[in-house]
């Protein structure tokens, strides 16, 4: 599977989730590996959601309740803003990224720095311009 079907997935399970109604138990027992670790992942990325996770242990044939740890950051304010704008604009640039966003150049590169080193977002340098896309990092804070 490649990266980009992986994400897609990973990102569709989040938004299952997110619209599930009532009590989620989670069972992380196992699955295809790539089924496995992308749900997972969306679990981890919504933590408020899911009411109980399990783990069956193969060893001594017992279903485990497992808790799992809050590690999702929550952006706000301009970093949200200029995040939701990359994911619906890319590739995009920081001035463009500014002009939409109704922010100084300044205050958009700096945005942009922050969500790089959060690995958010990604950026690669062509000539005098950064062309700035979103990563799957960026895509479970949205």
């Amino acid at each position: 599977m490649d990266h980009r079907n992986f994400e897609k997935m990973v990102v569709s399970l989040i938004d299952l989730i997110k619209r599930s109604e009532g009590e989620i138990v989670a069972n992380l027992s196992g699955g295809p590996r790539e089924i496995f670790l992308a749900f997972t992942l969306a679990c981890l990325a919504q933590p408020g959601k899911i009411y109980k996770a399990t783990n069956y242990s193969d060893i001594d044939r017992s279903m485990n309740e497992i808790v799992l740890p809050n590690i999702k950051y929550v952006l706000e304010g301009k970093s949200k803003r200029v995040l939701e704008d990359v994911n619906e604009n890319q590739p995009t640039t920081i001035k463009d990224v500014a002009r939409r966003s109704n922010i100084s150049e300044s205050t958009a590169s700096r945005q942009i720095n922050e969500l790089v080193e959060m690995k958010a977002l990604n950026s690669i340098s062509k000539g005098k311009t950064k062309q700035v896309f979103i990563t799957l990092t960026g895509k479970m804070f949205l």
